[in-house]
């Protein structure tokens, strides 16, 4: 039993527990507390310490993490931002039945899956429901032969697409669509209130481990979970509030005079409220060139996390002539290992300031970096809106608060797709949104890296992103090659691009007939007046139109005795 749990229990008996130093003491009604009660808490009684060092200043049962996600889709008005979904093709006999039981009994088990959000008067307010009753997966049966990959990527979207109801548990949307006899596809989303991509692998790992044990016709063997994640709720609210003095004088300090917009050249003009609608790109990165890397973040008592924000800081001053940048990322926030195997909402985001100069050795802005990420790590639990509160950026619907582009390197745990008899693939899915105007991420997986960026289409075309990646990519060859190179020293274009810019675009030489006048050349207009003889920035003028213009210049002129 969880902490949480018993104090839940403790609760419905009417039984108030509180600490005074290291001793508990409790009121109880005669007969509530009988001797297994008293050995439960007595077991219990460090992490109910903890729990109960202070009043808790927030009753809603919710982080302070989720709290932020439920105002902001309410903002975005739903949208699909705050979902994290996958599709795992499983070709071989799937035993339905056995993923059922399998999903009943993670459900069970963590109590984040259980969890509900409710409305009273404007605030979220969490509900847990003590058990579910058995899952059911719906089984959509399509005609495989005439499902092409477009049309599948259709399908699944329509699906996803379709809003979370939060006040219905579990926060997860769940379906099998079936091609053939042995050919299905798994689609599961789970909501970013209950979950973080390192909780996607634990719940895909559960779930493949107690598949195979039903698939076997064995009861799994899960062992009771000491913690849930109502008690990581419980002991960080209390814990962060009690640290919130110290993490406001550091945010404000650490961003004094940071620029908290970031223009970035954009394809079109910023719309007035901002929305969550998106794309993605990726591409594979050269496993050697990353080795390349890692090597140069470890000779300079780094981590590659380090450089390649660097490398990305690097590339918005080149492009932008910025020596002030502040990009945000993602923490995963376990930093208790009693937390490691549960399911839940723990990472947080948090702003890391860069300030590259042309002059500076690539070198030297990695090391000064460093510093940045050390000092900015040190207080990344704070909650996002705390930061915000405490920097005070102008208000500005139009852009997210304190930062407008992010970096990630996603190294998380690697979920097991492992079935009986089966052989299971992760199909991509396409990415239809973005929470800031770009965010560029790196992912490693068994060795393999890929890069992909995130951003917003109200504001940027697929070429200009793509354009960014490839410059990107040459930016991180170029450092590989000569760590010591100045900033502004560094390759981003390729060599085709440099030809490009360099030879095309000023090979602007036209051949004429030199033996003719200003003057022949505009009469070309008494027999072709409607031929275009200008056009410049979308306008265009006729022969016939610069005739006419120019007699009114040459009347007026003579009108003035010139």
């Amino acid at each position: 039993m969880s902490v949480a749990d018993l104090l839940d229990e403790l609760d419905g008996l009417d039984v108030k527990l509180w600490r005074e130093g290291d001793a508990l003491k409790f009121d109880a009604p005669t007969g509530a507390l009988d001797l297994h009660l008293r050995e439960r808490i007595k077991a219990l009684k460090p992490e109910l310490l903890r729990i109960l060092a202070i009043p808790l200043t927030d009753d809603s049962g919710l982080s302070l993490g989720q709290k932020r996600i439920w105002f902001h889709e309410k903002i975005l008005a739903g949208g699909s931002s705050y979902q994290i979904p996958g599709a795992i093709q499983i070709d071989g006999p799937l035993d339905i039945s056995a993923l059922e039981s399998a999903f009943s009994v993670l459900i069970n088990r963590h109590d984040a899956l259980r969890l509900a959000v409710l409305e009273k008067d404007g605030e979220p307010l969490a509900s847990y429901v003590d058990k579910l009753p058995p899952f059911i997966l719906e089984v959509i049966e399509l005609d495989g032969p005439d499902v092409t990959p477009s049309g599948l990527q259709a399908i699944l979207q329509d699906f996803l697409v379709v809003p979370f109801s939060m006040a219905v548990a579990p926060l997860m949307k769940c379906r099998v669509y079936r091609l053939a006899s042995q050919v299905h596809i798994l689609v599961i989303s789970l909501h970013h209130i209950i979950s973080d991509g390192w909780s996607v692998a634990l719940f895909v790992d559960h779930l493949v481990e107690v598949y195979r044990s039903f698939h076997r016709g064995k009861s799994p063997e899960i062992p009771a979970a000491e913690l849930g994640y109502r008690d990581y709720v419980r002991a960080t609210n209390v814990s962060l509030h009690e640290q919130k003095n110290s993490f406001d004088k550091f945010w404000r300090s650490y961003m004094q005079g940071a620029p908290l917009q970031f223009d970035f050249p954009t394809d079109r003009i910023r719309p007035p409220v901002e929305n969550d609608v998106g794309n993605e790109i990726s591409l594979p990165l050269d496993p050697q060139l990353m080795q390349r890397l890692s090597s140069i973040a470890r000779e300079s008592g780094s981590t590659l996390f380090t450089l390649l924000l660097s490398v990305f800081a690097t590339l918005l001053h080149r492009l932008s002539g910025k020596e002030d940048l502040v990009i945000g990322t993602a923490h995963a926030g376990r930093n208790d290992p009693d937390y490691h195997a549960v399911i839940g909402l723990f990472a947080n985001t948090f702003p890391i300031r860069c300030k590259p100069n042309a002059e500076t050795t690539f070198h030297d802005f990695l090391l000064d970096t460093k510093e940045q990420v050390l000092k900015a790590l040190e207080h990344s639990d704070t909650p996002f809106d705390w930061i915000v509160n405490a920097v005070n950026p102008p208000r500005d619907l139009s852009r997210p608060p304190v930062y407008q582009v992010m970096f990630n390197f996603l190294n998380q745990p690697k979920a097991s797709l492992v079935l009986p008899d089966c052989e299971l693939k992760v199909l991509p899915l396409e990415n239809t949104s973005s929470k800031v105007d770009l965010t560029l991420a790196v992912e490693e997986r068994d060795g393999e890296y890929s890069a992909g960026i995130e951003y917003k289409t109200d504001l940027f075309d697929e070429e200009r992103i793509r354009a960014l990646l490839g410059h990107f990519f040459v930016l991180l060859e170029s450092i590989a090659s000569d760590k010591s190179s100045k900033l502004c020293e560094l390759e981003i274009m390729s060599s085709f691009e440099q030809e490009t810019s360099l030879l095309d675009w000023n090979d602007t030489s036209r051949d004429f007939d030199k033996s003719q006048t200003l003057a022949s050349i505009l009469q070309h207009g008494d027999t072709e007046a409607s031929v275009v003889a200008y056009a410049f920035g979308g306008g265009e003028l006729s022969y016939g139109d610069l005739r006419s213009q120019s007699h009114q210049i040459s009347s007026q002129l003579m009108a003035q005795g010139v």
